[in-house]
């Protein structure tokens, strides 16, 4: 099998006043194309941080963080969370003063993605995914947990949606 993405030798600390505590030390994974994976593991072991790494939102301390054999910083950090992954966080992130359709229509900008018809576009992914016409302008503190979460599913466009604009 192909290893998609791998951590090699993947060291990570942080700086909590004058102590330093490592999370990582000299930590290896690799994810194969294809496979599903569990990270699992006691509060405070190290999940959140090899997630944040392999995603690109931090860096490691010493090691390399490899997307189908090149170092996610050569490809760059940027370029590497608009292209190549999807990220599903814990709390929605959502921007609280945008209503759901904004939200949405807002990630496709960042994406680069153009389209004439955003507006629809984005009012008919949401509707598949549940809201109505009204709840995608509703203020988005005013949304179910559930909906809230449709909204983050398609904050990240797939890179079918990307090919689609260019």
């Amino acid at each position: 099998m192909e290893k998609l993405l791998e951590l090699k030798n993947v060291s990570y600390s942080y700086q909590d006043g004058k102590e330093k505590n490592k999370i990582l030390d000299h930590a290896s994974y690799s994810f194969e194309k294809g496979k599903i994976y569990a990270v699992v593991g006691a509060s405070g072991s190290g999940k959140t941080t090899t997630l944040s790494l392999a995603s690109g939102l931090d860096k490691p301390d010493e090691g390399r963080v490899l997307f189908k054999g090149k170092d996610i910083q050569e490809i760059g950090l940027n370029k590497y969370r608009r292209e190549d992954i999807s990220i599903v966080f814990q709390s929605y992130n959502l921007i609280y003063y945008m209503n759901a359709l904004e939200n949405v229509m807002s990630a496709l900008e960042i994406a680069g993605i153009k389209r004439k018809d955003k507006k629809e576009y984005c009012l008919s992914i949401l509707e598949q995914l549940g809201l109505s016409k009204d709840e995608c302008k509703r203020d988005i503190r005013q949304l179910s947990g559930g909906q809230q979460q449709s909204c983050l599913l398609y904050t990240s466009p797939s890179p079918r949606d990307r090919q689609k604009s260019r």
